[in-house]
């Protein structure tokens, strides 16, 4: 009987690693994706192939597996085998069945793929507001376990809503969560709710490209929704399989952390807290807490756990912190009510002392601490007993304070609700002060355990969230910065519980944020400048000193022969920065956040643009060249009819292109260069949704071709070079081939440049480990950083010259004139080539 429901799904898979979090993990868990279509990955018309169809199961695995958990996704279909990065396959998703359905096949499946866990989303199909079949599933499920002997854990989606909005969508989820939780409290069974409905953050609007909507068609998520799925699917898997994450036993676990009231959740069962008149929120030993003032109380609805027989283990601990001691016996957790002569309580008697209190029938027993608690100070309260020895002991703070050996006769059996904050049959028995991580264990918890709960809370840390960890920083800083470029440093630490980020010390403008550790500063200058951060948490910090050495951007050198940063957020026109051929769309790529400033995203549909021939890129089979550019690409791949290859850019006529390789196969998600039947293929794929550089570049004098994959050497290959002249244009996003409806880029394409020349290694490095935010190069002339040289920059330089206004983006963009000063010479040199056609700025200087 597992419930996670207070756990929130995290929208990135990214974020949901949780680094440094450690706990000993389950050994080989089967998990059996369940349900229909939304499991399968299909949606109305795709007729993609089997091999590529992953839903939600390719992020969660992949998830999964970068975590460490050991895990087997078990059923008797395979969907998604041939995806790019690979994963488990195997499933139990039927497109079109229904619940009952399912509910006729489960034990049969079950019997021919075993499975420890259960991921549960069904009812889409025949949709109505009755539960039955699912609790039909779960009859069989529990059929299964029966006569096997092995228990499954199934975790039950609230199904995800289809657009429009469906009412009956919506009552078909309460009823089957009120179906299972009476099934948990009645039946034992192992039962998690998972509110994929609303929990995962779904945007329930239809756009096939995912940038501003979820959902594919009415019913089906896109590639954007999947991923938010199988973050909650995560969130709620990852305690159940973190073994050792919770101590053994444990039962009951509130963490009152709902700084927006009740109800207050049991996040390790279904016995969620209420009140009527209810405490406030408040900052807590763990999260927030709860504070009692006045007459408030919370109360936990009386179920069949709560029931000790005279011989059970059990345990109560929690945290409190008083504001005050009234000289009155206060509950701070109890279970007593009239008409019941059995009692127990947690709190705080009349002398200020921790005590625990214990009744049957016969027998009454109180543990009574040593030490008074001091106002305003926070404590760890636990009482235990062994019920077959009669030993209960009372602890503060991991210490043993009393202990006695009781026979009780009659057991602890009681129709009362469970109380925080007041005894129930005591007058005036509120507790003032906050109480934080009540938690309720079927074994008495030895003391190393609850000294460990005790160190770990002070420093911030639950019963279920792992060993303490001090923070390590493991990370390596970028020590290279330019003069006007935004420099950030992406500061990441382990640690548990996560660290938070600080900087000791830095240049003028710098800061960072103290959640995510990033590091963001703009220089002004060019010098060194010394940096020293720090990652710290309740268990230890770690600092970083190191030097960013800041320069002036460098000038775009003589051999780039276009440059087309992609920056425009609007419009069918992509700007040249170095030369004079713009790129064209019709069907345009939209705007979205890029590698440096904005990028375009292709939708792998009908979204191209195209550079029309000006004769600059008609290379020879002699000459060297090279193409660069910053790529992300979603994971897979997919065509309008078959998995198709995906062209980033390419020329139909000259025989060449370079995209993601998505045939079947090994090669699947690897970056394709092919030239004229010369074809190089990576070693990296590009497919896992992470930025990469790519050159790809002729040399001659060498007799190779090679391919960069972010600043490394990834393929060298040896061979002739070839005449790629041809009077059609260069196309973006697509291929001008016979059938131009296939080979569609689906993905981002920024920061694209043409050589005629090869790159030098020293320079793809530096591309590739200055690309969180620099550009290439500076485009001389472009003195106010508008990325073209317009009268604006001749005001700018006049202003800077005369006024004492802001310097160039770079002192060598402003020297027109190549004279190595910054002058009114350089102001009329620009003027002269604004407006009379004079020589381009920096002309002189080649």
């Amino acid at each position: 009987m597992i419930r996670w429901s207070s756990l929130l799904a995290l929208c990135s898979l990214a974020f949901l690693l949780f680094s440094g979090i450690v706990g000993q993990k389950r050994q080989l868990v089967r998990i059996m994706p369940l349900g229909d279509s939304i499991t399968w990955d299909i949606t109305f018309g795709d007729t993609r192939p089997d091999g590529l169809r992953t839903g939600y199961r390719q992020p969660l695995w992949l998830a999964l597996q970068a975590e460490g958990f050991d895990v087997n996704f078990v059923g008797s279909l395979v969907a998604g085998q041939d995806a790019v990065p690979a994963f488990d396959p195997d499933n139990e998703g039927h497109s079109g069945w229904t619940d009952a359905q399912i509910a006729a096949n489960i034990y049969d499946w079950l019997t021919s793929n075993p499975a420890d866990v259960i991921l549960l989303h069904i009812g889409t199909n025949g949709l109505d507001a009755s539960p039955n079949d699912v609790a039909s599933i779960l009859n069989e499920v529990d059929r299964y376990e029966a006569d096997h002997d092995m228990p499954i854990t199934v975790f039950i989606a609230r199904i995800i809503q289809r657009v429009p909005y469906s009412a009956t969508t919506t009552q078909f989820n309460d009823n089957v969560e009120a179906m299972a939780l009476a099934r948990v409290a009645g039946q034992n069974d192992r039962l998690v709710m998972v509110d994929m409905e609303d929990g995962a953050g779904l945007i329930y609007t239809i756009d096939t490209s995912g940038m501003t909507g979820d959902m594919y068609d009415y019913l089906h998520p896109n590639s954007h929704g999947y991923p938010k799925m199988a973050a909650q699917w995560f969130a709620h898997l990852r305690p159940f399989l973190l073994e050792g994450g919770c101590p053994s036993g444990i039962s009951h676990y509130w963490k009152l952390d709902e700084a927006g009231g009740p109800p207050y959740f049991d996040s390790y069962s279904t016995a969620d807290a209420v009140c009527s008149s209810c405490p406030g929120a408040t900052t807590g030993v763990v999260g927030s807490s709860l504070l009692f003032s006045g007459a408030v109380s919370v109360t936990v609805p009386t179920q069949s756990s709560f029931d000790w027989s005279a011989s059970s283990d059990f345990s109560i601990e929690l945290w409190c912190n008083a504001t005050e001691v009234n000289g009155a016996n206060v509950g701070l957790i109890g279970r007593a009510g009239s008409g019941s002569f059995t009692a127990w309580s947690l709190g705080v008697n009349s002398d200020g002392k921790a005590n625990f209190h214990l009744q049957d029938n016969g027998s009454t027993i109180d543990l009574v601490s040593t030490i008074t608690l001091v106002p305003g100070q926070w404590y760890h309260l636990s009482a235990t007993r062994d019920g077959s020895s009669g030993l209960t002991q009372l602890y503060v703070n991991g210490n043993q304070h009393a202990t006695t050996s009781a026979t009780f006769s009659h057991g602890f059996v009681s129709t009362s609700d469970v109380t925080l904050g007041y005894l129930a049959l005591e007058v005036g028995s509120h507790f003032q002060g906050k109480i934080d991580e009540v938690a309720l264990h079927n074994s008495a918890l030895p003391a190393s355990t609850l000294a460990s709960h005790y160190s770990a809370g002070i420093g911030g840390l639950g019963y279920c969230d792992g060993e303490p960890a001090a923070s390590t920083i493991y990370t390596t800083p970028l020590g290279q910065g330019f003069v006007g470029d935004v420099y950030s440093y992406d500061v990441n630490a382990s640690g548990n519980p996560a660290p938070h980020y600080g900087l000791l010390a830095g240049p003028s403008g710098m800061s960072i944020e103290s959640i995510t550790g990033l590091a963001n500063w703009t220089p002004s200058m060019a010098g060194t400048f010394p940096v020293s951060l720090v990652a710290v948490n309740s268990f230890g910090a770690d600092t970083q000193s190191f030097f960013i050495e800041v320069t002036q951007l460098p000038s775009c050198p003589s051999n780039l022969i276009h440059y087309w940063k992609l920056d425009e957020s609007s419009g069918s026109v992509y700007v040249d920065l170095v030369g004079t051929n713009s790129a064209v769309c019709s069907n345009c790529p939209q705007a979205v956040p890029g590698k440096v400033n904005f990028a375009k995203q292709f939708d792998r549909m009908d979204d191209e643009a195209t550079i029309s021939n000006d004769g600059t890129f008609n290379w020879n089979a002699t000459q060297n060249f090279s193409i660069e550019f910053w790529m992300k690409q979603s994971l897979g791949c997919a065509g309008l009819t078959q998995p198709n290859n995906e062209v980033v850019i390419g020329r139909s006529g000259a025989g060449w292109w370079i995209g993601v390789m998505c045939e079947s196969g090994g090669n699947a998600g690897k970056l394709r260069c092919y030239i004229q039947g010369t074809d190089i293929i990576s070693n990296a794929l590009v497919t896992d949704g992470e930025w990469h550089h790519v050159v790809f570049l002729r040399d001659n004098g060498a007799g190779n071709w090679r391919l960069y994959i972010d600043g490394l050497l990834d393929r060298s290959v040896a061979g002739a070079g070839h005449n790629l002249s041809a009077s059609d244009p260069l196309t973006l996003g697509w291929f001008n081939g016979p059938d131009p409806g296939k080979y569609r880029f689906g993905g981002v394409l920024d920061e694209l440049a043409l050589y005629n020349d090869k790159l030098p290694v020293v320079v793809i490095e530096q591309h590739y480990n200055l690309g969180w935010g620099a550009t290439y190069c500076y485009n001389c002339g472009d003195v106010d950083g508008s990325e073209a040289v317009t009268v604006s920059d001749a005001v700018y330089l006049i202003n800077f010259i005369f006024g004492g206004g802001n310097p160039p983006l770079a002192s060598e963009a402003a020297d027109v004139d190549c004279s190595g000063f910054i002058t009114i010479s350089d102001v009329v040199f620009l003027i002269g080539y604004i407006f009379a056609g004079g020589p381009a700025p920096c002309e002189q200087c080649k």
